[in-house]
């Protein structure tokens, strides 16, 4: 999060890392190919893209 505001610092909207920012959509989720798609409303919830091309879900929970 700190790179993406850092990163983003000085760089026109809509090049910047934060214009990127998609929320899941039936659509974004479907035109994944590769990588994973991070939710912004939820953190820690992702959708992840395997080699084989299969996608998963994944929450990552972290305990103090």
């Amino acid at each position: 999060m700190i790179c993406l505001m850092i990163c983003a610092f000085g760089v026109p909207a809509k090049e910047s890392a934060l214009a990127r920012i998609e929320t899941f959509s039936p659509a974004s989720i479907d035109s994944l190919r590769q990588g994973r798609l991070e939710d912004p409303r939820t953190p820690d919830l992702m959708i992840e893209v395997l080699p084989s091309g299969r996608k998963v879900w994944k929450y990552e929970r972290r305990l103090a």
